[in-house]
């Protein structure tokens, strides 16, 4: 499990990748993503990006189902060149 103090999320899809910044709440993650999908539009694109829970000390992103707000354990993303 995520200690409380390290927990973070990050907004990720393999097609847009990472939004660079890690955020303290889902809330504001999806903020972020809901900001960069208009941008996306606006361009004729589309954001395939999701909330993830950022996990420093295992190097990866675990899903975030946005409906109950729970991490998908079976849902790990690792991060390229990291183990």
């Amino acid at each position: 499990m995520v200690n409380k103090k390290t927990k973070r999320y990050v907004a990720w899809g393999s097609v847009c990748g990472e939004c660079e910044h890690l955020h303290h709440t889902i809330k504001a993650t999806q903020a972020c993503i809901d900001h960069h999908s208009r941008g996306c539009v606006s361009q004729g694109g589309y954001n395939d990006q999701a909330v993830y829970v950022w996990e420093p000390d295992i190097v990866s992103y675990r899903y975030v189902n946005p409906v109950n707000q729970q991490v998908d354990e079976d849902d790990a993303v690792i991060l390229e060149g990291e183990e």
